[in-house]
C-alpha cells in the first residue's frame, strides 16, 4: 500500500529521510511517497494522505491534528569554526562571526533575548531560501546557524554542529501532522504513530 506524506524540503531532508530505514525495515509492505514542496499542498488535488504543517491550530474543522514537536530554535556551527576562538559572549563577538539566515530569519529576535539590549553592532551574514542549505553551510564551516533543535540532533551527537550559544527561542508555531478527518486507515494510522514516536523518542 502507497501513502503520500506533504513535508517542507528542509523537514524531509534533517528529519523524515534519516528515520526511513527504521521504517521500511518494520514496515516493508507500505510504500512512502514523499512530497517535498514549501507549496501547502492539497489533500484532494495532490493526492496527499498526511502533511507536515508548520503553524499554530486550528488548521480547519475538517483537519485532525497532532503536534509533533515544537519550534525550538538552537545556534550551532561546525566545531571547525570554533577551533581556537571563543565562543560569542557579546553582540561584539557575534559580529565577529558569519550569521546563516534562512527564510524565518530569526536572528534579530535571537541577538535580542540572549544579547545585550540596544546592541546592534554590523552583523556579516549569508542567506538561504532553505533552512536545510543554511544547516549544510554551517556544517560546512561557513557560520553559525539558527536551526529547529530536532533538526540538528543527529548532527549534533555525531559531532558535525555544535550548539555555540547557551539557550534557545521559542517560537509560537510548532509542526504538526494534519490530516483529513474522514480519511481513516491502517497506513494512516502506522505512520502517524510511527512518526509521533519518533518524535517522542528525539525529545
Amino acid at each position: 500500500m502507497r501513502l503520500t506524506i506533504s513535508t517542507t524540503p528542509t523537514f524531509a531532508s534533517k528529519w523524515l529521510i534519516p528515520r526511513l530505514p527504521d521504517f521500511t525495515a518494520r514496515h516493508p509492505d507500505l510504500d512512502l511517497h514523499i512530497l517535498a514542496t514549501e507549496r501547502i499542498s492539497s489533500f484532494h488535488a495532490d493526492g496527499v494522505d498526511l502533511a507536515v504543517r508548520y503553524g499554530r491550530p486550528p488548521f480547519g474543522a475538517a483537519l485532525a491534528t497532532e503536534r509533533l514537536f515544537e519550534q525550538k530554535v538552537v545556534a550551532v556551527c561546525s566545531p571547525m569554526l570554533m577551533a581556537g576562538r571563543h565562543r560569542p559572549e557579546t553582540a561584539q563577538d557575534l559580529a565577529g562571526f558569519t550569521l546563516l539566515h534562512d527564510a524565518h530569519n530569526f536572528w534579530p529576535e535571537f541577538i535580542e533575548r540572549h544579547f545585550e539590549k540596544g546592541a546592534h553592532p554590523d552583523f556579516k551574514g549569508i542567506s538561504f531560501s532553505q533552512t536545510s542549505h543554511a544547516i549544510e553551510a554551517a556544517i560546512a564551516g561557513q557560520g553559525i546557524v539558527l536551526a529547529n533543535q530536532d533538526f540538528v540532533t543527529r548532527d549534533l551527537a555525531e559531532g558535525r554542529l555544535v550548539q555555540v550559544i547557551d539557550g534557545s527561542l521559542r517560537d509560537l508555531s510548532d509542526f504538526y501532522l494534519v490530516w483529513p478527518r474522514y480519511r481513516k486507515s491502517l497506513p494512516l494510522e502506522t505512520v502517524v504513530a510511527w512518526m509521533l514516536a519518533e518524535a517522542s523518542a528525539a525529545s
